[in-house]
């Protein structure tokens, strides 16, 4: 089968990607941040490109170039990370999705990669849905979504319960798709939460800083390659699941025409009902 990747396809092949993506496009969505003393700084990047490319050998959707310009700012105090202004990077992103749909494509898959991302991927998308009409709409694809969730391969083999940021899932990934890159000399022991918020009853934007400030979380000594493509195995078809699903789905769509139609004159719309109830 022809690539699939954007920067694969000749321009005069998008008209048969977007046919036999179904008009489906998925944006996978890293960051350049530490992971550990072990892993290279893209390691976000490489891994969740490397899933979106397993899973469409799956189920068929194009897949956007790698895009690493997210929401990293607690990692600025570590060497080697971009964090670009917020608004920057949100209105970039609406961009970049519009784009898309420029190109042909009514679904957009926010493939996140970064658990930095979460918080700001849910504004950043209840934005593009609810702000001004726009003609594709936006599914946002959690980690808890494909990348923990119904993980029957990995968790066989998985031996870390603290595992987290750089711990034994990344590090696996990563001997798995791109070892060349691994220093596993360079481990460290585990990184466990300093807990250092502890007392405070609400949460705070330095809960990760106060955390994890090596920016390590877990135990990336217990990696190994045979994990990693477990985990690449089980990610891979949860993302499959998640393609089909959108292809198949209608309602999303019209609820947002429904949303946008709705929301143009609603005072006028209660003022006409109202005079439809009096009259009744």
């Amino acid at each position: 089968m022809e690539s699939l990747k954007w920067e694969d396809i000749a321009a005069g092949k998008f008209a048969d990607a977007i046919r036999k993506s179904r008009g489906v496009c998925i944006l996978p969505l890293g960051c350049l941040e530490k992971h550990g003393a072990h892993l290279p700084v893209g390691t976000d990047l490489f891994q969740i490109r490397a899933v979106a490319e397993a899973a469409v050998a799956i189920e068929p959707a194009v897949i956007f170039p790698p895009y690493y310009l997210t929401q990293v700012q607690c990692a600025k105090h570590q060497p080697g990370a971009v964090a670009l202004p917020g608004r920057l990077i949100t209105e970039l992103l609406e961009g970049v999705c519009e784009e898309i749909a420029r190109n042909g494509f009514r679904k957009i898959i926010l493939l996140n990669g970064h658990g930095g991302n979460e918080a700001w991927l849910g504004y950043a998308a209840w934005m593009m849905a609810h702000e001004r009409h726009r003609d594709f709409t936006v599914y946002l694809a959690r980690l808890s979504d494909f990348y923990w969730a119904n993980a029957r391969r990995y968790a066989k083999l998985r031996q870390d319960d603290g595992d987290d940021h750089g711990g034994e899932a990344e590090t696996s990934l990563m001997l798995a798709i791109r070892p060349d890159l691994v220093r596993m000399a360079d481990a460290d022991p585990a990184g466990r939460a300093r807990r250092r918020l502890k007392r405070l009853p609400l949460c705070s934007p330095h809960r990760w800083y106060a955390d994890y400030p090596e920016h390590y979380a877990g135990d990336g000594r217990y990696g190994s390659a045979g994990k990693g493509k477990a985990k690449l195995a089980d990610c891979a078809s949860n993302v499959a699941a998640i393609i089909r699903a959108v292809k198949r789905d209608t309602v999303a769509p019209r609820l947002r025409e429904d949303f946008l139609r709705r929301s143009r004159h609603p005072a006028k719309r209660r003022q006409r009902h109202n005079t439809k109830t009096r009259r009744g």
